[in-house]
């Protein structure tokens, strides 16, 4: 991963944290209290699943650079 300063860092970190969140409770959280359930929304809450994971990973590469740079 290219070398970046620690206040990017912690920048791009916080706000791949918070699409990780946005994402999980999009494709989680809302469709528990809706009426209604397809395949579609099946489907959905697997894509929120995996890019709040892909987030997640891309968030902790870069606190993980943070500290060893620091």
């Amino acid at each position: 991963m290219k070398k970046i300063r620690t206040s990017k860092a912690k920048v791009y970190s916080d706000f791949l944290t918070g699409t990780a969140i946005a994402w999980f409770s999009a494709g989680i959280i809302t469709p528990l209290f809706t009426k209604r359930f397809e395949i579609i929304d099946l489907i959905f809450a697997v894509i929120g699943i995996l890019v709040a994971m892909v987030s997640l990973q891309i968030a902790v590469e870069y606190k993980r650079g943070d500290k060893s740079n620091g």
